[in-house]
């Protein structure tokens, strides 16, 4: 039966284990290389942390309708990260999701991100 069944996986970039699956013939693996119409380029700036140009990239990303996903690398720590974003951008709907939370939680905050204002 399983002969028969097609599975797709999407990734956005490939894990070693399906690289792995494509190598050994296990698995066919297609890479699609032209992005969607009209889609923009990424802009990265490399900053010294800075309260202002937080604030600034958030409202305008915000003005956009645009989503924004601050990166924090301390657990400890970014509940006080959230704290300090929600001051700055008062208007931002916040939610904090990292990989100590058990799961319902988590999926409770990625769904209440997804809801659209």
């Amino acid at each position: 039966m399983r002969k028969k069944v097609d599975v797709i996986a999407m990734s956005a970039t490939p894990i070693p284990r399906t690289l792995n699956m494509s190598l050994a013939g296990l698995r066919d693996m297609s890479v699609i290389e032209t992005p969607p119409r009209d889609r923009l380029a990424i802009q990265t700036h490399v900053v010294q942390f800075s309260e202002p140009v937080v604030r600034s990239a958030i409202e305008l990303e915000l003005q956009r309708s645009g989503q924004v996903f601050f990166v924090h690398n301390r657990v400890e720590t970014i509940y006080t990260i959230a704290e300090l974003i929600q001051r700055l951008v008062p208007q931002a709907r916040i939610g904090v999701g990292h990989g100590q939370m058990n799961e319902k939680a988590l999926e409770e905050v990625i769904l209440l991100s997804s809801v659209t204002s």
